[in-house]
């Protein structure tokens, strides 16, 4: 009975080691994407917003940087990645990576200054409408009534005044006097 019980536990131990065998080799499938993100003068990043994207499926993943600016994305089907950065005031360039079974590919991110943006807001106001009545009007300086004629009685004055009504008029954008005593 002994032997059956040795040999029942090494059957046992054999079905075990199968099993993880297994189970490793089920990870095994997958490689991991790690870099830095430093600035132009080499300091690292903290606290950057790091994102990859499978170029092939689309899926995205997010991680922020550590104290020491490094990032690692794990379980990552192979393929092609792009990888980017950003941090307040700074933004790195999109780079790719290839990522392939059981290794780590290395993605160090230089991430420069931004640009700087501004927001301008113009508004403006419709001049004032009245919508009551079409009444038109316009203010002339003393100088342009100096310069009318004197209002005479006589036809020829009563014409000259009639055309420098009527060209005051155009010039505000007023209706002109007709020579019957009607308004255009």
């Amino acid at each position: 009975m002994n032997i059956n019980k040795i040999a029942c536990l090494g059957l046992l131990l054999l079905v075990l080691a199968l099993l993880v065998t297994t189970a490793f080799a089920q990870t095994g499938t997958t490689g991991d994407v790690a870099g830095t993100v430093t600035d132009s003068t080499g300091a690292v990043v903290p606290k950057a917003e790091v994102t990859l994207k499978n170029a092939d499926t689309g899926d995205t993943r997010s991680a922020t940087t550590n104290d020491s600016g490094g990032f690692r994305f794990t379980f990552l089907r192979p393929g092609n990645y792009l990888v980017s950065a950003a941090a307040a005031g700074l933004k790195t360039d999109v780079s790719k990576v290839n990522v392939l079974v059981g290794q780590v590919a290395q993605a160090d991110l230089l991430a420069k200054v931004q640009g700087t943006s501004e927001v301008v807001e113009v508004t403006s106001q419709a001049a004032a409408i009245n919508t009551e009545n079409a009444n038109l009007s316009a203010t002339f300086s003393s100088q342009q009534v100096a310069d009318l004629p004197g209002l005479g009685f006589s036809g020829g004055t009563l014409a000259r005044d009639m055309q420098t009504l009527r060209r005051l008029g155009r010039e505000h954008g007023l209706p002109t006097p007709l020579l019957d005593g009607a308004w255009a």
